[in-house]
This record gives C-alpha cells, structure tokens and sequence, in this order.
C-alpha cells in the first residue's frame, strides 16, 4: 500500500516496480483498475515515462480477454487498464468469478474508494487480489473516516495478516508510540530524550512485547536515552531504524510532503462557529426527522444509512441551496432520491448504482413545503453571513487574496458562485 500524499509521484514508483518486476520476471498479465476519469493518464504515463504498452480495456474487450483466458489459460498476455467502475458491472463481475484469471500484478488507483468492505467496488477488489502474485494499491488518504479504513485495505492485501480488527487496532496502539517517537525526531529543537519517553510507552500496551523483545528496539531506546542534542546525522539515522520498528513497514508506505520539502506553507487553521437561525434549526430539525424515519423503515442497513443521511448533510451544507436543488427537481418530476447531481462524492462509497431504481431508499422531503421554508430560509443564511465577515476581513488584508471554498455539493457551489458575483468577487466554478 503505497499511501504518499498528493504530488509526490505514486504513479511514478509504479512505474519504478513494474521496470524492476519486469528485470526479475517475465511479466504477461498486469492490469491498472483506476475510477474512470484516470485511464487515459495512465496509458500516456505508462508509455511516455516507461514505455510499457497499456491497452485501455471496456467492458466487452475485457470479457474478450476472459473469453480468450477460458480457452488458453497462462498462454494469454495482457496489460490493460480497467476502470473500476466497468469492473463492478455485474455482467462482467460475473464473468470475472466464473473464470478467475490468474495475474501477475494487479494495481488499484484511488484506493480509497475500496475501503468499505460491503461495497460491490471492495468485492471486485477482493475478487482481483486472490488471484494475483502481486497486488499494488495506491492511495493519499489511507485513513479517511475511521481505521477500520485502512485495516480493510490491508486486508485486500494480506487476508491471514489482517484477519481481526480488535487485533489490528491493539498493534495500531503500539505503532502510535513509534510515530510520536519519529514525529519529536524531526524536530531539532526537540531533545532526544522526549522521543524516548515517547517510544518507551509500546512497553505497556497489549503488544508491547513485539517491541520489547526486539534488539533494534532496545538498542534505538539507548541512543535516544541520552540528555544532549543530537547530530543531524544522527537524527536521520534513528528515524530510519524507526521505521524498520514500524509494525505496518512491511505492507505500507507513506511520505508526506512535510518529509521531504524544506520549503512549505505553513497552516493554520481556525475554526468559524456560524450559529443557527431559529428557522434554520427547526428546518435541520425537520429533514433529520423524516432521515431518520426512513431509515427505520429501511431496516437500519449500511446501505440505508447512506443514503438516507444525504438529505441531512446537504441541509448541512447550505440549506437555502438544498430547497431550490429540490424545488427544481421537483419540478421536472425527478427522483427525490438521486443523488448524482447533487454531489461530487464517488457513487460507489455509497454503493448505490448498484441497486434498482425502485429500490433505492427514498427520503419523502415532497412533503415539506418547500416555498415556504425557502422564504424563511432566505432572510438569514448564518452560514452565508459568517462567510461573507471572513470574506470582508481578508479583502481589507490582503486586497490581492486568493480564496479555494470546498463543498461536496455541487448546488452549494452555485449558490455561492451567484452570492459572491453579488459582492463583485470574480469566481470561477470547478466541479466533478
């Protein structure tokens, strides 16, 4: 698991593996599984950078390369690149189950989005990775709501190793101490002694014996165990036998860009409360209502939990844009449920383009009266209005500043595009 941050060249070290693979082997089936949008910038870097040959595979060419697998077996070549999303068609899926090509190297791009282990996207992953020599999976955000993220990553990886989450989240507990440890480390005005402090707490957690019972361990506590300062040199040399101390070493790598550039914006981050209006709340109050009763009615399944929380989390975002996304689509006679337009989150961390339209949990907001609440709404938007004094503070600052607003959703966007036009602010509006 390869879990580098942005900008720091994981598709290059792929690149890097399959040249040094290629030297130690014969290579004849690799494929790349990135979302869509990718595909092309794989092929070009694969060919440009390493001269590998990749072929872009949609569904019916990947059926074709089963069709010829079922008849030749291991005589069959193929480097192709798949989306993930034509991997999880349940056509091909399917097929891919029944027949169970063998591959010499299968890499999944964004792997993030195989986190869940319920998803149709994890199975396909599951389904890839048993079958393969070697398995490459690639991500920035290793961890993204929970550790459970990254355990079930881990365990696409390594199924015996990571079999148990109760056991993996007690080993995290002793790596925690490691990586304090390197974090005080890379601080020169640090003393060596704090990092030891900090290492020597693996001795009281429930693994504390992995570490304890380890010369390397034994003989990093020593060097550390000392009052002066220490050398660069030396500096660098405990880091790098702390990382052999780290527990996930042997499947994970990350490097921030804090490691290796010298030279980096520093941020600060500052929390801006918006308090709610009284109609703001009981709106919020409302929608969670109705959230909640059809998520009973559902049968409280992960699958219901998703979908039905996404009403919740746009009236979160901006609420006056949530009413007229709504109003809108009521207006055409769309479904209250889809989800698609209105947000920029991969579709498959909810599974839902797996189900049926009609069995897709619904949340009854045509019951509100929409006009109405957009009326109230629309006299104080709190949330708008701590923006705009932030907004108004930078610009008396730091006349020439430049401002990046994020949002899941794409209608909050728009409405903020059109209040911010208002003020004269130039916006330009980037979405998917």
């Amino acid at each position: 698991l390869i879990a580098d941050e942005v900008g720091l060249g994981k598709t290059i070290e792929t690149g890097l593996i399959l040249t040094e693979l290629r030297q130690r082997r014969p290579l004849r089936r690799v494929l790349i599984v990135p979302p869509s949008h990718l595909t092309l910038k794989w092929r070009d870097e694969m060919r440009y950078r390493f001269g590998f040959q990749f072929q872009l595979l949609d569904t019916r060419q990947a059926l074709e390369f089963l069709r010829q697998y079922d008849r030749e077996h291991d005589e069959t070549s193929m480097f192709g690149i798949l989306s993930l999303q034509s991997l999880r068609g349940a056509k091909l899926f399917e097929r891919w189950q029944e027949v169970e090509p063998h591959l010499d190297l299968v890499i999944f791009d964004e792997a993030g989005r195989l986190r869940n282990s319920y998803t149709k996207s994890h199975s396909a992953a599951d389904l890839l990775s048993s079958n393969a020599d070697g398995v490459l999976l690639l991500t920035a955000t290793p961890v993204q709501t929970h550790d459970e993220d990254l355990f079930n990553l881990l365990h696409l990886l390594e199924p015996d190793e990571f079999s148990s989450y109760p056991v993996f989240a007690q080993r995290l507990e002793v790596n925690r101490h490691v990586l304090e440890a390197l974090r005080i480390l890379t601080n020169p005005n640090q003393p060596l002694q704090a990092a030891a402090r900090a290492l020597s707490h693996v001795e009281r957690t429930f693994h504390g014996a992995y570490l304890r019972d380890n010369p390397l361990y034994r003989d990093v506590l020593a060097r550390m165990d000392r009052p002066e300062y220490a050398t660069r040199r030396e500096r660098i040399e405990l880091q790098r036998d702390l990382n052999a101390l780290n527990i996930l070493a042997h499947i994970l790598s990350r490097t921030r860009k804090r490691d290796v550039q010298e030279r980096q914006s520093v941020r600060r981050a500052r929390t801006v409360r918006a308090e709610p209006t009284q109609a703001e709340a009981e709106f919020y109050g409302l929608v969670t209502r109705l959230c909640r009763q059809a998520y009973r009615r559902l049968g409280r399944t992960s699958f219901a939990a998703f979908a039905t929380m996404m009403p919740q989390r746009q009236a979160a975002s901006c609420m006056v844009a949530m009413v007229d996304s709504l109003v809108e689509r009521l207006a055409r006679a769309a479904a209250i449920d889809d989800l698609s337009e209105n947000t920029d989150q991969a579709p498959e961390d909810f599974d839902l383009d797996n189900a049926k339209t009609e069995d897709r949990p619904r949340v009854p907001l045509e019951a509100i009266d929409l006009r109405q609440w957009r009326d109230r709404l629309a006299v104080h938007d709190s949330k708008w209005e701590r923006l705009e004094a932030v907004l108004t503070d930078l610009s008396r600052d730091e006349p020439t500043a430049k401002v990046i607003v994020y949002s899941y959703f794409k209608r909050t966007l728009a409405y903020l595009q059109g209040r911010l036009a208002q003020l004269g602010i130039r916006v330009v509006l980037i979405t998917g």
